[in-house]
């Protein structure tokens, strides 16, 4: 519809009082976790440029359709009455919807909770397939239906404050899958960790499915389980860096899920080491520390410097590398 045959069809403006606005569960809002300061300074010096666009609601409220980070800039500026546009009733509540979500995604990049609420909202009113063929590439997702579910679940079951973490990529979204799979406290000790050692997105995943085991097998929540003395030790040790101490966590929950597992990963490898083998030859961890065979790799420029590299091989002790579960199961972590 062109720009001015749009204008003719709205009323003009309205002073309206912020109370009657909407604002915070507004069916239209898809805002979450921005900082408001520029926005705040822009008003300050030049006042409202843009006008919000608002549509006539239930109980003689107005539900923002484009504008929510204007309207709450000026109430923390303590302005009382708004400039609006209002929407004629001829709009469908889809037509307004979409006006948002254009407007929003025109003019800036969601983070993934602002693509989580424009998810649901638009699977609100418009059906599941065309959610997944038109508005899910548009907000750079796949057309995937668990893609869908998972923007669905951060939308629904996450609150504010995980939100804020998943908005700020201190929990990125492949994680959040994994997430909740923990109750809501569980969740929040997970944040908090987060926010003092930055885990990748694999050590997150990988810490998820040691925890869950953990703290089932020993009956304990999370938070139990990381305010431990030897969990303590390794958040507050200083002589560490973030990166060494994300290892050091994750190093130390593998031990006490997998104790036999662990103590036979560390005799193999002491074996290894105590061989001083070439640095030409690697002998590759055992899968599952239980091989029936080992692999060793040999890197050679000709025959002659393999022939060398194997007569080095020979004259070193191989009889002490057994199988690792073959150890003394009574070792000492």
């Amino acid at each position: 519809m062109p720009l001015q045959c749009f204008e003719t069809m709205c009323e003009p403006r309205k002073r309206i009082h912020i109370q009657i606005l909407a604002a915070d569960q507004g069916i239209f809002r898809m805002s979450f976790g921005f900082d408001p300061g520029s926005l705040l300074e822009s008003i300050r010096q030049a006042g409202l440029l843009n006008p919000p666009l608002v549509y006539p609601g239930d109980s003689g409220t107005m539900d923002i359709v484009c504008g929510y980070r204007r309207v709450s800039a000026l109430k923390e500026l303590g302005c009382t009455h708004v400039p609006c546009v209002v929407l004629p009733d001829s709009f469908s509540r889809e037509r307004c919807m979409l006006l948002n979500f254009y407007d929003n995604i025109a003019t800036r990049s969601l983070n993934p909770v602002e693509k989580a609420m424009a998810c649901r909202r638009l699977s609100s009113l418009f059906p599941r397939r065309e959610v997944l063929s038109r508005f899910m590439p548009a907000l750079g997702l796949p057309s995937h239906e668990p893609t869908l579910d998972l923007y669905h679940a951060i939308d629904t079951e996450l609150d504010e404050e995980i939100k804020d973490a998943v908005a700020a990529g201190r929990v990125p979204v492949k994680s959040v899958e994994g997430l909740i799979q923990f109750p809501n406290q569980d969740r929040r000790t997970l944040c908090d960790l987060f926010s003092k050692i930055r885990f990748n997105v694999n050590q997150q995943l990988q810490l998820f499915d040691l925890l869950s085991d953990i703290t089932l097998r020993d009956h304990k929540s999370i938070a139990e389980f990381i305010a431990e003395d030897t969990m303590k030790r390794i958040l507050d040790d200083e002589a560490m860096n973030t990166p060494q101490k994300a290892r050091a966590f994750l190093d130390r929950c593998r031990r006490i899920r997998y104790p036999l597992l662990y103590r036979a990963e560390k005799r193999f490898k002491s074996d290894v080491e105590s061989l001083k083998l070439p640095r030409e030859v690697e002998i590759a961890d055992p899968e599952y520390f239980e091989p029936s065979e080992f692999k060793m790799e040999i890197q050679f420029k000709d025959g002659a410097h393999l022939k060398n590299v194997i007569r080095k091989l020979l004259g070193l002790p191989l009889e002490r590398l057994e199988r690792p579960s073959d150890g003394d199961a009574n070792d000492v972590i």
